[in-house]
């Protein structure tokens, strides 16, 4: 069972700008945005509940500022972070312990194509 927040189509990357996208599924969750000189925090649920995920990160299309992902338990226990400022494909890492219950994203003057997925199936 999955839930789709959107009305917008993911795979456009030439519209829906500063537009997040957000999958939610059983097993996994995905944030996407196509974003332009951004400086925004956003944190969302993933309502994943098992204690082992592995998180993918994509930064397509970069041109400027930075973005910092941070992933954590409902609790508030930090099971991952990183900081971004290029393109990155296939950066992945394996979250061991605690449900990756919080996905908090902090841009700064960020633009360029932003793709996560947590995956707690693995």
């Amino acid at each position: 069972m999955g839930c789709r927040q959107d009305v917008y189509d993911p795979n456009n990357k030439d519209s829906n700008i500063n537009e997040p996208i957000t999958l939610d599924y059983y097993n996994s969750f995905t944030f996407m945005i196509n974003a332009n000189d951004i400086t925004y925090y956003v944190v969302e649920n993933t309502n994943l509940e098992e204690p082992l995920a592995r998180i993918n990160i994509g930064i397509e299309s970069y041109q400027s500022g930075y973005v910092e992902i941070f992933v954590t338990n409902n609790q508030l226990v930090s099971l991952y972070s990183k900081k971004l400022e290029t393109n990155t494909q296939n950066l992945s890492a394996t979250l061991k312990g605690y449900s990756p219950e919080r996905l908090a994203i902090n841009f700064h003057n960020f633009t360029g194509n932003l793709k996560i997925v947590l995956n707690s199936s693995l």
